[in-house]
């Protein structure tokens, strides 16, 4: 799914008619959830799943020494309970 299909997914079940109103809160949802995971905190969303920054550190390779990266940040992802029924129930 494309964010052009969430928002028109968004607008049919929220019952709105104006599709720039729901790309709105799609753009305003996002953004949030962006902003918080840029400032290290962590975003749960009941019934979805949570979102957790994470910094890579370096690794020791074969030869045993550290390799160093770039700092930078990942994001770990974990799906909820809710969340993997309702992926379970779409597959079936």
């Amino acid at each position: 799914m494309i964010k052009a299909e969430l928002v028109k997914a968004v607008a049919q079940r929220a019952n709105i008619l104006n599709v720039k109103i729901a790309r709105q809160a799609v753009d305003a949802v996002f953004d949030i959830i962006a902003i918080k995971l840029e400032t290290n905190e962590q975003v749960t969303i009941s019934g979805f799943g949570t979102f957790t920054p994470v910094h890579r550190r370096g690794r020791k390779g074969r030869t045993g020494t550290i390799i160093q990266f770039k700092p930078h940040k990942n994001l770990r992802k974990s799906i909820s309970k809710g969340g993997k029924n309702h992926e379970l129930q779409r597959t079936r």
